[in-house]
């Protein structure tokens, strides 16, 4: 029987939040932040980027906030933290009472923190800025960082994932397109699989990764497959683990046939370059794609 799961483009929460952090700053109860004085104040925030592009964008912005409330605001700093380690330096840094004011914070930590009461509620100051509705956000979008009525970080991306196509490389080796897929309405994980196993065996090549997933360890990068099949690697609680619901043991077996029977997918320890046209179709997230070039 085929796998019915469609694809489709579906807009999934980036990396990150943008959150307000008590800290340091916070009032006895570790909830409110207190006011001690009415001079301006300076703020810093941590993310995980250091370029210099990046760094020049966020400065403008700070630089044109401090210039419309010098009152409140004297300097804003951007501390770059190294990716790989951000976490453990960000929590280290809190638990060392220097608690930046505001950071990103990886969704896969989101729960932690909004349990924890480090994070600050920002619906009040949402919801008395002229102009703004905060109704606007999409619940999907900030059901991980909300508790009641409560959210406690905002999303600055919501980037989709998409499938990124070689279609000189499927051409080739006699593969429908996607593109006609869809057309017929035949566009599924299955369709995906075996045009990924055919442009593999004809080209010597591979047929599709996951982006993020190369080394077979950041097992949340297979997210947005093994959510086609209803599966979930934790229950709604967050305490019961999942992986051997029927669900998630259906999508594995999926994931093993693809690799381990038909050579769709590249074996662990196996790399593959989608951009150098080392592989027929790669599923990203389009804010991760910044090596595709004009070809």
């Amino acid at each position: 029987m085929r796998n019915s799961h469609k694809i489709r483009l579906v807009p999934c929460l980036a990396a990150a939040m943008l959150a307000g952090l008590v800290g340091c700053s916070s009032g006895d109860d570790g909830t409110t932040p207190q006011t001690t004085t009415d001079a301006p104040v300076s703020l810093r925030m941590t993310v995980w980027t250091g370029n210099e592009a990046h760094l020049a964008i966020f400065n403008g912005i700070a630089d044109a906030y401090i210039a419309a409330n010098p009152t409140k605001v004297s300097s804003i700093t951007f501390e770059t933290l190294p990716y790989d380690d951000y976490m453990q330096t960000l929590t280290t840094q809190i638990a060392g009472g220097n608690a930046p004011d505001l950071a990103w914070i990886f969704e896969t930590s989101g729960p932690e923190f909004v349990e924890s009461g480090i994070l600050t509620d920002l619906t009040p100051t949402f919801s008395n800025v002229a102009g703004y509705n905060l109704d606007d956000l999409l619940s999907s979008a900030t059901a991980l960082w909300s508790s009641g009525n409560a959210l406690y970080a905002y999303p600055f991306s919501n980037s989709p994932f998409g499938v990124l196509v070689n279609e000189s490389m499927l051409s080739a080796a006699g593969q429908k397109l996607p593109s006609e897929l869809i057309a017929e309405g035949n566009w599924t994980w299955d369709a995906l699989r075996d045009i990924a196993a055919g442009a593999a065996a004809a080209s010597g090549k591979e047929g599709f990764y996951f982006v993020g997933f190369e080394n077979y360890s950041a097992w949340q990068y297979l997210a947005e497959a093994w959510s086609a099949w209803g599966a979930t690697p934790w229950d709604a609680s967050g305490t019961t683990c999942t992986f051997s619901d029927k669900a998630m043991v259906d999508f594995m077996t999926w994931y093993h046939d693809a690799v381990y029977v038909q050579g769709a997918a590249p074996e662990a320890g196996v790399v593959a370059d989608f951009y150098s046209g080392g592989a027929a179709m790669m599923m990203a997230q389009i804010s991760r794609v910044a090596s595709l070039d004009d070809s």
